[in-house]
């Protein structure tokens, strides 16, 4: 996953900024408290990142976990969106070749499984 932005607040670590543009990530400062303007939650941290992510079909994802011997999770109707993200950051963790959902399963894009 690439990431193609960071917005950052005062007061954030200095040292993770120097990381960030290290490694070529571009950094942008905003106004404090600005991030609570624009995000979904009631207090969100003084960092947010923004990562471009190329979409998969189910094939693509099947074919990866093939070549690279890494299982993949299903995710079959599920429809809690908390879960579903508790689920993909544990898939991510556990070095899986990626996450399929059903049809009848939450919006992967759904903010709540993003954040």
């Amino acid at each position: 996953m690439d990431l193609e932005a960071v917005y950052v607040e005062p007061g954030v670590d200095e040292s993770l900024l120097a990381r960030l543009t290290a490694a070529g990530t571009e950094v942008v400062p905003v106004a404090e408290k600005a991030l609570r303007k624009v995000l979904d939650l009631v207090n969100p941290r003084p960092v947010v990142a923004v990562a471009r992510m190329a979409p998969s079909s189910p094939d693509q994802v099947l074919d990866a976990a093939v070549d690279s011997q890494r299982p993949v999770l299903a995710l079959a109707g599920l429809q809690d969106p908390g879960n579903a993200g508790t689920l993909l950051r544990v898939a991510e963790a556990s070095g899986c070749a990626g996450v399929v959902l059903t049809e009848g399963s939450v919006d992967p894009w759904n903010p709540k499984v993003v954040r």
